[in-house]
């Protein structure tokens, strides 16, 4: 199987895997916040931890600003390999 350099001629390529939890900005900020508390307060518990661990996940737990500023990252990122290779949605 070739490798993704082979295949895209990219040489510093990375792709990860990630979950995220979007709200409608309808809700407000009051709810938003509430919830990012809610995930940040159970992501930290050990047991939660430890079931994520056993599966191979790192438990990111950005805050909303950070996962902002990721997504902004990954779309730039995607966009352009996206453009270059002529790729188009079935």
């Amino acid at each position: 199987m070739p490798t993704v350099a082979e295949l895209t001629g990219l040489t510093n390529f990375e792709a990860i895997n990630w979950t995220g939890l979007f709200v409608p900005t309808s809700a407000g900020e009051g709810v938003a916040n509430q919830l990012n508390a809610a995930v940040a307060t159970v992501l930290r518990k050990r047991d939660i931890a430890d079931k994520f661990a056993k599966e191979g996940v790192e438990i990111g737990g950005l805050g909303r600003d950070a996962f902002g500023a990721f997504l902004a990252v990954e779309q730039i990122k995607w966009a352009k390999i996206i453009r270059a290779r002529g790729i188009k949605p079935d």
